[in-house]
């Protein structure tokens, strides 16, 4: 799979499904698949305020701090 954002955005969106609902994502409905996306996509940004948060805590720093968004970070690494 690409690295590119806006490549085999179809799997991408797959694999984030089948990671965090454990569920086949091409069964069923495109409207079905959407719904799937848009729960595994929720997961995904909690798990990492979540995890943000604790490594914050962990380092004595403060959760609250503003600080990068994943596409911040994503663009300084290109």
């Amino acid at each position: 799979m690409s690295d590119d954002d806006d490549k085999d955005t179809f799997d991408k969106g797959c694999a984030l499904i089948q990671a965090n609902l454990h569920v086949n994502p091409t069964e069923g409905t495109y409207e079905k698949w959407a719904q799937h996306y848009a729960y595994a996509l929720w997961i995904e940004k909690w798990r990492l305020k979540n995890q943000t948060e604790a490594i914050a805590r962990l380092l004595g720093g403060d959760p609250n701090e503003t600080r990068p968004t994943m596409g911040d970070i994503h663009r300084r690494h290109r």
